[in-house]
């Protein structure tokens, strides 16, 4: 008879093989509060400091009102179905995130992307395990 594989089992299979694709994989715990390298409370499951970094990485020549008013787009849920709120976030990541802002005292309509198409290493590719799993 075979023996059942384990949740933690192909959890960490799946971790190898987003390893060995250049993932960066963290603890959960030691980027929750209190851990060695705190970033985010547990109530929270995105790492905001992170994604403005990338934002602002990814989108140059955008100001730091646009890029907070797309960090504030996608985080922002419209919807109690959740099947709608991963289809609008889907648009976001497809489409872009639509910002409105001033530049040279003009009011400028442009898009933030969350990610860089054109030069794949100019994102982070982050895999974080759970408490269990260390």
């Amino acid at each position: 008879m075979k023996k059942a594989i384990s949740e933690s089992e192909v959890e960490e299979a799946a971790l190898d093989i987003l390893r060995e694709l250049g993932w960066t994989i963290l603890h959960g715990p030691d980027i929750s509060e209190g851990g060695s390298n705190e970033e985010r409370k547990y109530s929270e499951v995105v790492l905001v400091n992170r994604l403005r970094n990338a934002l602002e990485r990814i989108n140059k020549d955008i100001p730091e009102e646009a890029i907070q008013e797309a960090i504030k787009k996608v985080l922002r849920t419209d919807s109690q179905n959740q099947i709608i709120n991963n289809q609008q976030f889907h648009k976001m990541v497809v489409n872009g995130v639509d910002v409105e802002y001033k530049k040279n005292g003009e009011i400028k309509n442009d898009k933030i992307w969350l990610f860089d198409f054109k030069n794949i290493k100019n994102n982070e590719f982050l895999a974080v395990k759970p408490i269990y799993n260390h």
